[in-house]
């Protein structure tokens, strides 16, 4: 009877065992490191998106390293991010160049952002084997970048230098096996469709309130592989404006999960 007894109690134990890990495991939650600048910082991006996560239910949590006016190069050899780096157990790292270098000149392009994008993306799996890269797709500047235009016609315009950001981005996520957020495709979209929408800040380079929820909005959609129609947080925007740019990240993210420079590398 004794034996019968501990059986049964041995067995309550590894049931109870197995479920107090089912449901840790089910609580962890997901871990972001953001690496930028002001493109991410600019209105919290990080913040508007645990909120979010907060109305979908979902578990998050997230460090960023974002100094304004930041390149990759600078965040290769910048002690903080390289220490949130080696901190290790992240299940996404968020990189995003400052916002002129990827639609520079083959040469400089090259010699300054891709490299610099490979050594953060080799670094990032050496301590983190099972990390997810993502590449955070900026938009070309409002009137395009009058600062390069004399020295670079291709980025005079804005579609021009859209243009050139989303095949670089593209270009980068490739060869380091990530994944992209495309907040630049989305931006396009609402400039298109619905131009009543200012998504920039007077400077014309940074995001407004509404250009910030936008990215905000295709970070959730990428790393939860959720329909963000089914969120209502505003962040403080007009809600017909929120509605409207929660149906364009579905129209140009959530409906396209599937694409190669989306999520077809999760599978991999």
């Amino acid at each position: 009877m004794n034996v019968i007894k501990n059986l049964k109690r041995i067995y309550s134990l590894i049931v109870a065992g197995l479920f107090a890990g089912g449901m840790h495991a089910q609580e962890s939650p997901l871990r972001v490191l953001f690496i930028g600048n002001s493109y991410t910082h600019t209105n919290n991006i990080p913040g508007i998106l645990q909120q979010l996560a907060i109305e979908g239910k979902k578990s998050f949590y997230t460090e960023n390293s974002t100094p304004s006016g930041y390149f990759l190069s600078g965040h290769v050899e910048n002690d903080t991010t390289q220490a949130l780096i080696r901190k290790g157990q992240w299940n996404y790292i968020v990189v995003q160049e400052q916002s002129q270098f990827p639609a520079s000149p083959d040469s400089i392009f090259f010699q300054n952002t891709y490299v610099h994008a490979q050594s953060i993306c080799d670094t990032a799996r050496q301590f983190n084997p099972d990390v997810q890269l993502v590449f955070y797709k900026t938009w070309g500047r409002k009137n395009g970048d009058q600062q390069k235009c004399a020295e670079w016609p291709e980025v005079c315009t804005y579609e021009g230098m859209d243009s050139l950001l989303s095949a670089r981005y593209t270009l980068m996520a490739d060869t380091n096996n990530a994944i992209i957020a495309p907040a630049g495709d989305v931006w396009k979209y609402v400039r298109l469709h619905h131009p009543e929408i200012e998504l920039y800040n007077p400077d014309g380079s940074h995001p407004n309130l509404a250009g910030s929820y936008t990215s905000a909005l295709t970070f959730y959609t990428i790393l939860f592989r959720s329909n963000p129609e089914s969120l209502t947080f505003t962040a403080g925007l007009d809600p017909n404006t929120a509605r409207i740019i929660r149906e364009a990240v579905r129209i140009v993210v959530y409906e396209d999960l599937d694409k190669k420079w989306l999520l077809s590398r999760l599978a991999e």
